[in-house]
């Protein structure tokens, strides 16, 4: 989710479709009006939609505003808007959730016309080896082709792997170069950075700080190895994050490291009991990756098309994710 957004209106007949960040008039209820003296429409912006973007489906709303309000709790999400001219601000906290049909036939479709906010994916690992910094690293490479404006932030201030791997591909003079990082902390200010992305290769063990990386991350992914003294633990953190208050729908695994076809599977029935998303395709056991990396590569760049071609594939399906 943006942490900041800035919006115009523009007047259109009622839509088909509503899209996220897009600014709507919706109608309100007369319970939610009474004794202010609020119209019967207001602009609001939606941050989400559920189902199949049908007119019986419900989408959330975050009300806008053009006047100042004090609020007792502000979580730090906040979008800018321009509505008839005026400047104003809609916070997190006065989200809604409003059937699609209550947006109304004079609707305002809101167009970007500031910075957008830069996607966050975050690979974290309840201990070291599970293959984090492998999964950001390939993140990293196939983004920086897309989106040349990729930061790779390596928060391992101790070890510096990822920092040394991109230093180790720009001496190689392999393209593209990595734009990393090294940081001892999460830095907010990064949320408002003017990159596309933003991949996290986390501290080399879930704590404290990974629970400020997931409140402002849009992905979480956690890879882990087909054994209990792997699964356990990184369930049990996934449970803490998601008791913490971060969206089950941000917590995904990535099944890393299997031997086989049959490991695969006993490890994806093992874990689909938690209700966290895994991804459909898994990282194989091969040689081949850490000699890539040896090198500066990324696990996308090794010599065998077959596992090349895996690699994008879950990258594709991460970004689908996002």
């Amino acid at each position: 989710m943006p942490s900041r957004v800035i919006l115009k209106t523009n007047k259109y007949s009622k839509p088909t479709i509503v899209y996220p960040r897009e600014v709507y008039m919706f109608r309100i209820s007369r319970k939610e009006t009474e004794g202010t003296e609020a119209m019967k429409t207001r602009p609001g912006i939606v941050i989400s939609v559920e189902g199949l973007n049908k007119w019986n489906k419900r989408c959330i709303i975050v009300p806008a505003t053009t006047k100042k309000t004090e609020l007792a709790k502000i979580y730090p999400f906040e979008v800018k808007v321009i509505i008839d001219g005026k400047k104003g601000k809609a916070m997190i906290d006065q989200l809604k959730t409003y059937s699609l049909g209550r947006i109304t036939e004079n609707s305002f479709l809101g167009k970007e016309t500031g910075i957008k906010a830069p996607k966050i994916i975050a690979c974290l690992s309840q201990k070291g080896g599970g293959g984090k910094s492998t999964l950001a690293r390939a993140l990293a490479v196939e983004l920086t082709k897309q989106k040349p404006n990729t930061l790779l932030v390596d928060l391992d201030i101790q070890q510096k792997t990822s920092q040394e791997w991109a230093e180790r591909r720009k001496n190689q003079g392999i393209k593209p170069l990595i734009n990393c990082q090294s940081l001892p902390f999460f830095d907010e200010k990064l949320t408002k950075s003017q990159h596309d992305y933003l991949i996290i290769d986390g501290p080399a063990k879930i704590s404290k700080e990974s629970l400020a990386i997931a409140k402002q991350a849009d992905l979480i992914i956690q890879p882990v190895r087909p054994s209990l003294d792997d699964l356990n633990p990184a369930i049990r953190e996934f449970n803490g994050l998601f008791k913490a208050g971060i969206p089950k729908s941000k917590l995904n695994f990535l099944i890393n490291a299997v031997g086989s076809p049959a490991m695969e599977k006993a490890t994806r029935e093992y874990l689909s009991q938690t209700g966290y998303f895994i991804f459909p395709i898994a990282l194989e056991e091969k040689v081949s990756y850490q000699e890539a990396q040896n090198q500066g590569l990324s696990i996308s760049e090794v010599k065998y098309k077959r596992l090349q071609e895996q690699v994008k594939g879950l990258v594709k399906s991460i970004l689908k994710r996002c």
